[in-house]
């Protein structure tokens, strides 16, 4: 079956250039680690702290299992081999969580 799920993504730290790029980049970088995954970068935004992204992710799961909970742990790992991948940004994920893109408050 195929689901959908928008999840924000704050990362503490600094990318080099562009913030939007960079995301790209990482995103990019990290896919091959969960490529059966469709991501989509809706909104990035930069704070004081990092970044916050919002992300729409797809992909096919079993009908009753939590697809939330498995992207949200998908992404990390995504992140985590596209910064390894790009080290010139500066940046670790501090949280993922499930959100309604429409009640963005960033």
């Amino acid at each position: 079956m195929r689901k959908g799920v928008n999840l924000k993504v704050t990362l503490a730290g600094k990318t080099k250039g562009d913030e939007k790029s960079a995301v790209d980049e990482i995103l990019k970088a990290g896919q091959g680690v969960h490529p059966e995954l469709k991501l989509k970068t809706k909104r990035v935004a930069k704070d004081k702290d990092g970044l916050t992204l919002s992300l729409y992710i797809e992909g096919e799961d079993e009908p009753a299992h939590d697809f939330a909970k498995s992207t949200r742990k998908a992404v990390r790992e995504i992140i985590k081999e596209g910064l390894t991948r790009n080290p010139q940004h500066k940046l670790e994920v501090k949280d993922a969580a499930e959100h309604n893109p429409d009640e963005d408050d960033f």
